[in-house]
């Protein structure tokens, strides 16, 4: 057991304190009031302290399945802006994908879907959306998948098409952890701006 101490809206100069009791004088009347709290109750992490924990594991975990997850460098064919223009040329002459690029960015959204996970990821020219098929994807990638939190950079390799909602995708073959984010991303991310 040990003090917590309570601030009141009483001033300063009315609050008497002595050996873990608080005195109040409230129109001359003392009450005494005692603030013996279990400090093991207090001090239970919330669920925003617990996210870089959280986080931290997964690293671990990255890392136990043999993975880098800041690697050195990471070659990239297009981004994302490129990638949506090569389908639009893919289309006009007939296709309806087109061939392998290579693209990294910072994981916006991530939505599980059963078999089946959409991730949104931003570059500097972009965003564009990830379909990572469970029995397309190779073993580490499939595992990698699991690690994966928004804010986390990635590197994806496949080929682009349109879903049926007409969002230009990448049906990925090879997912590449980049960045492991052990924050997350700001409350106001998208309000924020620099000054």
């Amino acid at each position: 057991m040990a003090l917590v101490k309570c601030y009141s809206p009483v001033p300063p100069y009315v609050n008497q304190h002595f050996y873990g009791v608080r005195l109040f004088r409230i129109s001359a009347l003392y009450v005494n009031i005692s603030y013996q709290i279990n400090l093991r109750e207090t001090e239970m992490p919330t669920g925003m302290e617990r996210i870089p924990e959280q986080r931290l594991q997964k690293l671990a975990n990255i890392r136990a399945l043999g993975i880098d997850p800041y690697p050195p460098r990471y070659q990239r064919t297009h981004n994302a802006q490129q990638a949506v223009e090569l389908l639009a040329q893919a289309e006009q002459s007939g296709k309806i994908e087109t061939e392998e690029v290579t693209v990294a960015g910072r994981v916006m959204a991530n939505r599980s879907m059963g078999k089946i996970s959409f991730l949104d990821v931003q570059d500097g020219s972009g965003k564009i959306q990830l379909f990572l098929g469970k029995n397309q994807l190779d073993e580490q990638s499939n595992a990698l998948l699991k690690e994966i939190d928004i804010g986390d950079f990635v590197g994806a390799k496949g080929v682009v098409f349109r879903t049926k909602s007409s969002e230009p995708t990448i049906r990925t073959k090879t997912l590449t952890m980049l960045s492991k984010s052990l924050q997350p991303l700001p409350e106001k991310w998208h309000g924020l701006s620099d000054v």
